[in-house]
């Protein structure tokens, strides 16, 4: 039986070990399966403020802040949701 191992988020080779029954990794799967939704929402909200001309009725200071906000979601939180994989699952 496998031990839940120390992860370090960001580092390739460093994952956390997940032992045993089907429904622990069931309850991990629909984790992934809702952080990938999340990721794709997120995608597609920020390209809609990036690129809908007049999606924000603000002043040029908070349209500014709200687009900044967009490009800062696709360039870095949405690809960095590849590396927080979480745990993977190795059979003893």
């Amino acid at each position: 039986m496998a031990a839940i191992a120390p992860t370090s988020f960001g580092r390739p080779g460093h994952v956390a070990t997940v032992a045993g029954t089907g429904t622990q990794k069931a309850e991990l799967s629909t984790a992934h399966r809702l952080t990938t939704t999340i990721a794709l929402l997120a995608t597609v909200a920020s390209a809609g403020g990036l690129f809908l001309p007049h999606l924000y009725r603000d002043n040029a200071f908070v349209v500014s802040a709200w687009k900044g906000t967009d490009l800062i979601t696709l360039v870095v939180a949405v690809p960095n949701r590849r590396q927080l994989k979480g745990a993977r699952y190795v059979d003893d």
